[in-house]
């Protein structure tokens, strides 16, 4: 793992960026368990993200993307690869256009229902009292309330 954390630090350079070992999952869930990850990585741009998923697919190495943390499981034995959190770099939102937002995937489905709220958007409302993230939303295909 020092190779690929190398590696990793090599790819990471903006300034925000950073990779740790054997990181305690339990600071980065909402339920507070959860062992180590072997490499916990925070891409800063989409170039870096790229790099990184790239290398570790050439490696075949495990990846898991984090991003709020809620609602998540992660064994005392803690995790094998990398986990890149996205909560880090990528929790930011504001409008883009007349009629859109742009989010990024860390950001807080409670924020962008903010954010859609003050730019007079409608649709999002459902998403004020899922605790989660943008990104975590599109993977799970999340909703409530019968709306997604």
């Amino acid at each position: 793992m020092e190779d690929l954390k190398q590696k990793l630090e090599a790819i990471l350079t903006s300034e925000r960026s950073f990779v740790k070992e054997m990181e305690p999952m339990s600071r980065h869930t909402t339920f507070r368990i959860g062992g180590p990850a072997a490499l916990y990585a925070a891409p800063g741009n989409e170039g870096e993200l790229a790099a990184l998923l790239r290398l570790c697919r050439e490696r075949d190495v495990p990846v898991r993307i984090l991003g709020n943390g809620s609602n998540l499981l992660v064994s005392d034995r803690g995790l094998s690869g990398v986990v890149v959190a996205m909560e880090e770099n990528w929790n930011y939102g504001g409008p883009e256009g007349e009629n859109s937002l742009r989010a990024g995937a860390g950001l807080l489905l409670s924020k962008a229902a903010s954010l859609a709220l003050t730019h007079s958007l409608t649709g999002l409302e459902f998403a004020a009292g899922i605790p989660g993230t943008v990104g975590g939303a599109v993977m799970m295909n999340a909703g409530a309330y019968g709306s997604e």
